[in-house]
């Protein structure tokens, strides 16, 4: 901060530290509740912490990083300790989930029928009694 940015009071310098020590908290907060609670809160988290929540933003570009990210945690959870530590883990760039992405849902292809009806309400019923506890 002080070479590059001519920040040599030390108050000051540990201000903006700890303001960015808050905000890599929250980002990473963002990240841990999208991996729990599904691919549309993480994609609400990497908008808003990658593309600073552009209105403009292409949601195919979005929707590349949450897969990318995805298939890198799938990776990480296969390999082992001293890959990891090694560096031997690789990533492609997220560009290679393009085909993923682009690719039709074979579930937006069926219709919504009641037995789906049941099981939404049965699920959401599930999930009201698990948040009163």
């Amino acid at each position: 901060m002080t070479i590059f940015h001519g920040i040599s009071a030390r108050g000051v310098r540990n201000k903006y530290l700890k303001d960015l020590y808050d905000q890599w908290r929250g980002v990473t907060a963002a990240y841990d509740e999208g991996l729990i609670r599904g691919d549309a809160v993480l994609a609400a988290a990497v908008w808003r912490n990658v593309f600073k929540a552009r209105e403009d933003v292409d949601w195919t570009k979005v929707a590349l990083v949450v897969s990318f990210m995805r298939r890198g945690l799938r990776a990480l959870d296969k390999a082992q300790d001293r890959q990891i530590v090694g560096g031997l883990v690789r990533f492609a760039s997220p560009g290679t989930e393009a085909a993923m992405v682009g690719a039709e849902s074979e579930w937006m292809k069926k219709s919504f029928g009641p037995e789906d009806e049941e099981a939404l309400q049965g699920y959401l019923k599930q999930s009201e009694s698990t948040k009163k506890k």
